[in-house]
């Protein structure tokens, strides 16, 4: 879960920032120094950026269950395959399933797990 909500804090996901967790703007902020840090990075957070604005839902409520739903059907990092077919997914998770391999991608290039 928290590759996926770092993905979409670092894709700009910003809903309720001013009141959350000192920590979100932390975590907020050390991924996007990995991100800057490496061209290969920047060029996979830019892609996955991409799939998470064209994926936007008008409600950033739903645009979080989408990505939450997804996140609970991800196996561990550094795979974060579904634990189950695509078909076999909830309608709100399946919508965003592309963003899996992205994901997957970033986490590696990113080094989220240093930053976890």
């Amino acid at each position: 879960m928290f590759a996926v909500m770092a993905a979409i804090n670092a894709c700009g996901y910003d809903e309720d920032l001013s009141t959350s967790n000192p920590v979100r703007a932390q975590i907020r902020a050390e991924v996007g120094k990995a991100i800057q840090a490496l061209q290969d990075t920047r060029e996979v957070a830019g892609t996955m950026c991409q799939f998470y604005a064209d994926h936007k839902q008008p409600e950033a409520s739903r645009t979080l269950a989408e990505y939450v739903s997804l996140g609970l059907y991800l196996e561990p990092p550094p795979t974060l395959a579904t634990k189950v077919k695509e078909a076999d997914l909830p309608p709100d998770a399946a919508y965003v399933s592309g963003i899996v391999p992205l994901l997957a991608k970033f986490y590696q290039s990113a080094n989220l797990h240093a930053i976890w």
